[in-house]
């Protein structure tokens, strides 16, 4: 049995187009509704999800 963690491993996605402009979400869902946030989220420690592939699903579900 695994153990589970007392925390939540996340990532946060900074990500420029070619001018150097930062894409930030304007949060509709709390705990952060209202705020400017990068794209993010939490990995699926259960499905053995490494960071990067949490950043890059995390992008795809945020943004396309």
């Amino acid at each position: 049995m695994t153990e589970k963690l007392p925390y939540k491993i996340s990532t946060l996605c900074f990500l420029f187009d070619e001018r150097g402009r930062l894409l930030l979400l304007h949060r509709a869902k709390e705990p952060n509704k209202g705020v400017y946030s990068p794209i993010g989220g939490k990995l699926k420690m259960d499905e053995g999800e490494s960071p990067g592939q949490c950043a890059i699903r995390e992008i795809y579900e945020e943004v396309g």
